[in-house]
């Protein structure tokens, strides 16, 4: 799907550290998503979102519909160490100003490594 990502890109940080620097102060690509899961070595963020049709179908039916017809974005991102840093792994589904978002994000920590899909 064209709205797909999978992006990889380092940072210096040891993952614990990684972690909560995005816990303390998330990057400006997870602002408007909710944190929903958290696990050891990753976390999670959702964001929901009506389409055009789910718009119409929400309109007509006077927002009862609404919940039913909502869409989801979902970022799962992952930190594995490498070296004396961090690889942080995007993988899930997002808009393309997300997805632009996150290109801006791993080329300001030295641009993408390994295959990229939907940056």
């Amino acid at each position: 799907m064209a709205d797909e990502v999978e992006l990889r890109f380092r940072v210096p940080d040891r993952p614990a550290d990684a972690i909560r620097g995005w816990l303390e102060q998330p990057p400006a690509v997870v602002k408007g998503f909710d944190l929903v899961d958290r696990a050891y070595n990753a976390l999670t963020y959702e964001s929901r979102y009506l389409s055009g049709t789910g718009k119409v179908m929400a309109a007509v039916s006077l927002g009862a519909f609404k919940k039913m017809v909502e869409s989801m974005w979902r970022l799962n991102v992952a930190f594995t160490p490498e070296g004396s840093g961090t690889q942080v792994t995007v993988v899930g589904r997002a808009s393309e100003k997300t997805r632009r978002q996150l290109a801006e994000l791993a080329a300001g920590h030295g641009g993408a490594i390994g295959p990229t899909m939907g940056v």
